[in-house]
């Protein structure tokens, strides 16, 4: 479900962003140097304050979901996986934030008592189609931490 061209398109789009966020900054550090050396202090401090606000913005709203995602990317590329195999119960409909990163959650009873104590909690990821024709089938999904990073349905006995 991942690749390595997921890795690259991901960095690409972090450092579209970054420079994104950096013309501006740049554009307002340089009035913040000319009202240093003509001392408009009110200035220097008002630009300063703009500055570090895009700055802080940016980051928040734009690149850091976009590095939390390039963490998970690498996580599931090249991290350790095992596998959960049981019945897929249930793929939430709203979405959760996991780590910057949004999910659906996964429900998957893993034993045979069909009890709540055999659920797995398990995420998908919110950017690629869940698989909600495979509810109540078995499923082994191949997982790194909770992150579903591939599936196969389980023919029946």
């Amino acid at each position: 479900m991942y690749t390595q061209e997921d890795i690259q398109a991901n960095s690409r789009a972090q450092a579209r962003m970054i420079r994104f966020a950096l013309v501006p900054a740049v554009l307002l550090l340089a009035g913040v140097v000319v009202s240093v050396v003509f001392r408009v202090e009110w200035l220097s401090d008002l630009l300063t304050i703009l500055m570090l606000s895009e700055l802080f913005f940016l980051y928040e709203m734009k690149i850091k979901p976009i590095v939390s995602y390039g963490r998970m990317l690498s996580g599931c590329v090249d991290g350790k996986k095992h596998e959960y195999t049981g019945e897929l119960k249930n793929i939430g409909t709203e979405l959760c934030t996991v780590e910057g990163v949004s999910y659906h959650p996964v429900t998957l009873c893993v034993g045979k008592l069909r009890n709540e104590d055999d659920d797995r909690l398990l995420y998908f990821d919110a950017e690629k189609q869940p698989p909600t024709e495979l509810i109540g089938s078995n499923v082994t999904f191949t997982v790194h931490d909770k992150t579903i990073v591939d599936w196969k349905a389980q023919a029946l006995a």
